[in-house]
């Protein structure tokens, strides 16, 4: 999700927790700045919140470490210090809500990005089967034991092209449920 969306989702579903939340412009302007960063801007930022973090932690800062560590780009990227931080945000401060959300955008996008590295290890495999059965095509004169190996291998090669389109059918709707919070009207 992009940040600026995220933004806009966190404004509207804060918006009536305004008066407890008092710093929504300042959250919306630093996830549409972060959003924006190129990787040694963004390795620049984590080092500069997290020295700020080091010498005064509070839950703000702690949530704007915890969102520049869950960013994909830079070296320092960490999701599991970045929801280990999260995890220490009072439930009961005015940041409760929007760690919850941020909590929740870092897991949908750890879950995506899971799924399409799963995608590609299962199409590597699947690449790796159809090399092998080229060979084995190749070598089918040998006799019938080559000839089960290959229905074997053709049958694993099913097996991993209907693990993988289940794969992409749930990216795909992770994806739609993504565009669906990315056309939220901006306000």
């Amino acid at each position: 999700m992009s940040g600026h969306k995220l933004v806009l989702a966190l404004v509207l579903l804060l918006g009536a927790c305004a008066s407890t939340f008092p710093d929504v412009s300042d959250w919306a302007n630093f996830a549409n700045e972060v959003d924006h960063l190129s990787p040694e801007e963004l390795g620049a930022r984590i080092s500069s919140v997290d020295e700020h973090y080091q010498t005064s932690p509070d839950d703000f800062t702690r949530l704007q470490l915890a969102y520049l560590l869950s960013r994909p780009g830079s070296e320092a990227h960490d999701v599991k210090a970045g929801r280990s931080l999260l995890e220490q945000i009072d439930d009961n401060g005015p940041y409760s809500a929007l760690r919850d959300l941020v909590d929740r955008q870092i897991a949908a996008e750890a879950a995506l990005e899971a799924s399409r590295q799963e995608v590609e290890e299962r199409n590597a495999q699947i690449e790796l089967l159809r090399r092998q059965i080229g060979q084995l095509e190749e070598g089918l004169d040998r006799g019938a034991e080559q000839e089960a190996r290959l229905e074997a291998l053709q049958g694993k090669v099913r097996e991993l092209e209907s693990q993988l389109e289940a794969l992409k059918s749930i990216e795909a709707e992770m994806s739609e449920g993504q565009k669906a919070i990315d056309e939220l009207p901006d306000e």
